[in-house]
């Protein structure tokens, strides 16, 4: 994936996509991305994405997410969780890391299928 695509994974009536995105700096930078020195590159891409799936099925369960997606932060793989409303108490419930990648939660709005 390069530095300038969000991989998005949203519900509600939207499917996969390939979202063009800066790669903004998270809030603290992520430390710990396990075994990515030692690994190629297609195989911490495919613990990332298998990790991104495990975390989708944690956080679309909570009220107000409405989707997830994979940029980077420092430099570094991190995960993005899209809230329509950030709230204290739904940040609270996202982990700040997932499996050693950072986490950043971000106030989207909510997200609404284009017209074709």
């Amino acid at each position: 994936m390069s530095r300038n695509h969000l991989r998005l994974i949203a519900y509600g009536g939207l499917t996969l996509s390939w979202v063009t995105a800066s790669a903004a700096a998270c809030g603290a930078p992520p430390q710990d991305v396990p075994n990515t020195q030692s690994q190629p590159e297609e195989n911490v891409q495919a613990d990332i994405n298998a990790a991104q799936q495990r975390l989708t099925e944690i956080v679309m369960a909570l009220p107000g997410v409405v989707g997830i997606g994979q940029s980077l932060c420092g430099g570094k793989p991190c995960f993005r969780v899209y809230v329509s409303k950030l709230k204290p108490e739904l940040e609270r419930r996202i982990p700040k890391r997932f499996e050693g990648v950072a986490v950043e939660v971000v106030e989207s709005g909510e997200f609404r299928a284009r017209e074709p």
